[in-house]
């Protein structure tokens, strides 16, 4: 999992498994006009969730925020 998502930005305990999550932070663009592009301020928060028991096995996957924006980021890091 690191290896695809690098270090977690935080591992919480769930009964006897750990949730490590992920948080990336993206730009998304608005166009203005159709030719003008703008950033809008700090970028949307994105966050993975992955549960892991104790066999290291991911049992649960969540993610949160930002909607298609976040899903295409996040399709970045699927395994090949």
């Amino acid at each position: 999992m690191r290896r695809v998502w690098g270090k977690e930005a935080e591992i919480r305990p769930r009964g006897n498994n750990a949730v490590h999550l992920f948080e990336r932070r993206i730009k998304v663009r608005a166009s203005i006009l159709g030719s003008v592009s703008v950033y809008n301020g700090p970028g949307i928060q994105c966050v993975a969730l992955f549960e892991v028991n104790g066999d290291n096995e991911i049992v649960r996957v969540t993610r949160r925020g930002g909607g298609r924006d976040c899903w295409n980021a996040f399709r970045r890091n699927e395994p090949r």
